[in-house]
């Protein structure tokens, strides 16, 4: 049996009989190796349960939304603009 197969036959039973759900952590870490070719950094692969952690993105959408509108106002205020602006409210910035 080839080296490609051993390894194979040893992720499926892993995926079938070992794998648990509870957390997408280990479906997502597999996911980025396989994406990575089989290697991986540890950078990589944090990014990856990063970008799948619900809380974490609804916490920086939160973030960017309210950011985004005090930012917008604070240059029109520097720079003068004394008109209501339509980016008041982030929504209309143009973020949904």
């Amino acid at each position: 049996m080839s080296e490609s197969s051993t390894i194979f036959r040893r992720l499926s039973d892993f995926i079938q009989n070992e794998m648990r759900m509870s957390h997408v952590y280990q479906p997502v870490m597999l996911r980025a190796l396989l994406t990575h070719k089989g290697q991986a950094s540890v950078r990589e692969i944090a990014k990856a349960l990063l970008s799948e952690d619900q809380s974490q993105i609804e916490y920086y959408e939160q973030i960017t939304k309210r950011m985004v509108g005090r930012v917008w106002e604070s240059v029109r205020r520097r720079e003068g603009e004394t008109r209501p602006s339509k980016f008041a409210s982030p929504r209309n910035a143009g973020i949904t």
